[in-house]
């Protein structure tokens, strides 16, 4: 029986995260046969949620547990939202660098993700680049694939669906910021054992992302201004001293509960880089970030 679990463990979830991301491919190539943005919505919520719902029942899970919808207590949200900021802001000032880096010897074009959607309406903005996404991906990644890693370890599963997060996204200017975010992501997820931190920080960043992107002509004109930069970064300063002081706080409350104790026993799943589902998703996600890039 062991032996049977060491071949289909890393199998099953390296499945499911290819068919998902083929689905979305699919999605992004035939868009010129959707009509409406929200037959699309529906479409992008329907291929993450019925691979998850088929992947818990097939196995036997407890949706709550595997997908980690545990709840979280009120007296924690400072914290987290603090926490996102901290992590959007680190995030963004990668991608500055890392799009100013690539572009000095590629002309690279930065994907808001696999799947575009295109509208000016500030609602189906919300729903199409905020909100459904975070909470897609953090119930996939966050939730049902950290779920499955865990049984090789704390550390592997952080890096593992940190690397797998920012390989989702599909662009080369964000790859580095994403894999930097999934595993502050990961962190929060083990930390709060819900997926709920995770899906709120998402949402921030998210907002964040297009906050910039949207007035990004605005905002080069704020950066001139020195008095503005001086404060920008002041506030910043503020931000991540409160956040850091908050997360000793939180890790002293779960800290005597013991909840980030890693699993030291031996691994009898196998390595979680032996299934070839895994290396598939690898190179479909390099061919969609150099397709993306425009750099093929």
């Amino acid at each position: 029986m062991a032996k049977r679990n060491t071949a289909c463990v890393s199998n099953k979830i390296s499945l499911l995260l290819l068919i998902v991301l083929a689905m979305l491919i699919a999605l992004d190539m035939l868009s010129f046969l959707v009509k409406t943005n929200l037959q699309k919505l529906i479409i992008y919520a329907v291929i993450f949620v019925i691979p998850i719902i088929v992947y818990i029942k097939k196995n036997r899970y407890k949706a709550r547990s595997v997908l980690k919808l545990n709840h979280v207590k009120i007296k924690y949200l400072p914290f987290i939202i603090l926490f996102a900021l901290s992590v959007s802001i680190i995030c963004a000032l990668i991608n500055t660098l890392s799009s100013a880096a690539l572009q000095s010897f590629w002309n690279i074009r930065i994907p808001t993700s696999t799947v575009v959607f295109a509208s000016e309406n500030p609602a189906v903005i919300i729903i199409t680049h905020i909100l459904l996404p975070a909470v897609c991906e953090e119930l996939l990644i966050r939730g049902i694939a950290l779920s499955e890693y865990e049984k090789y370890g704390v550390s592997v599963s952080v890096i593992i669906t940190a690397l797998v997060f920012s390989l989702f996204h599909g662009s080369l200017v964000t790859f580095l910021s994403m894999f930097v975010a999934g595993v502050f992501y990961g962190v929060l997820t083990h930390l709060f054992k819900s997926v709920w931190p995770a899906v709120i920080c998402h949402i921030i960043n998210n907002s964040l992302a297009v906050y910039l992107n949207y007035n990004m002509d605005f905002i080069k004109y704020l950066a001139s201004d020195l008095i503005f930069l001086i404060g920008v970064v002041l506030i910043l300063f503020v931000i991540l001293y409160v956040a850091l002081r908050l997360t000793e706080g939180v890790i002293d409350d779960f800290g005597s509960k013991k909840r980030l104790k890693t699993n030291t026993k031996k691994l009898v799943y196998g390595e979680p880089l032996s299934s070839v589902y895994i290396w598939i998703f690898f190179i479909l996600c390099v061919f969609i970030m150099i397709r993306n890039s425009g750099l093929w």
